[in-house]
């Protein structure tokens, strides 16, 4: 809990940005504080950012050029387009509630219900995707599953009427 000096309210810690130069690793202000002064002030804030960048072009070159690498995880990982654009349009469509949230829908190879994942058949189609537990998924995309086996060996995985299920 940290109280926030703009307005005075005692909120949780998931309500500050991070901030490494704080002791505490925190923002002074909360999300909410932060966000209407920015509104407040945002043209100030961006003729300052355009002033500061005709000032000292290279460190602001240099600045963005670090930011960008860090923004754009896809293209570290070097997933296709498509793929990219079809996991971002599943992931919109469950916050949307036009799909349910994956987490409440069994496999559909096998019923688990632990650990299951949407899976696109077709990536041209990204909103027709069916749910699959992680080793059912991995299965469809040629990977052995590793936690399963090693579940399996420790005894900890049993098959219960034809629907495998976790024991622990």
């Amino acid at each position: 809990m940290k109280k926030c000096p703009k307005c005075k309210k005692l909120k949780r810690s998931d309500q500050f940005t991070n901030n490494r130069s704080t002791k505490d690793g925190l923002s002074w202000h909360c999300k909410t504080c932060q966000s209407k002064y920015y509104e407040q002030n945002k043209d100030a804030l961006l003729s300052t950012r355009k002033q500061r960048s005709k000032i000292n072009p290279e460190k602001y070159i240099e600045q963005t050029k670090k930011n960008r690498k860090f923004k754009h995880k896809w293209k570290t990982y070097k997933v296709p387009k498509k793929m990219r654009r079809a996991i971002s349009k599943v992931s919109y469509a469950v916050i949307t509630g036009a799909l349910p949230p994956v987490k409440s829908m069994p496999c559909h190879d096998c019923n688990e219900v632990f650990s299951v994942q949407y899976h696109h058949e077709d990536y041209d189609k990204p909103l027709e995707v069916i749910p699959l537990c992680r080793h059912c998924h991995r299965l469809r995309h040629g990977k052995p599953d590793h936690l399963r086996q090693a579940l399996k060996a420790a005894g900890q995985y049993q098959t219960i009427e034809g629907v495998p299920r976790r024991t622990n």
